[in-house]
């Protein structure tokens, strides 16, 4: 192995530890919120109706919405439905 490539390889061992490490401090302040009970179980996604109540908007008008980029949704793959993440319709709601 050449000097360039023990480089190369040193140097992507380094930048793949550095975010193993980042991940396992994540993982670790999970495990300590979930320890003390200050880990909260995520709000479920919601549906486009859902959502559009939510938001006093038509399920169109909020499909209209998405297709355009301006809300974030998810359509899982191999299944005909749009999830809609509750922190965007927070935002959506002009809410933090």
């Amino acid at each position: 192995m050449t000097g360039d490539a023990r480089d190369l390889e040193l140097d992507y061992l380094r930048k793949r530890q550095a975010l193993m490490e980042d991940e396992l401090a994540a993982l670790r302040t999970e495990l300590r919120e979930v320890r003390d009970g200050a880990h909260r179980e995520p709000e479920p996604w919601v549906s486009v109706p859902e959502g559009a109540k939510r938001l006093g908007v038509s399920p169109k008008t909020l499909r209209r919405m998405i297709a355009a980029g301006e809300v974030n949704a998810l359509r899982p793959e191999g299944v005909n439905v749009i999830r809609i993440p509750p922190s965007e319709l927070t935002r959506l709601a002009g809410g933090t």
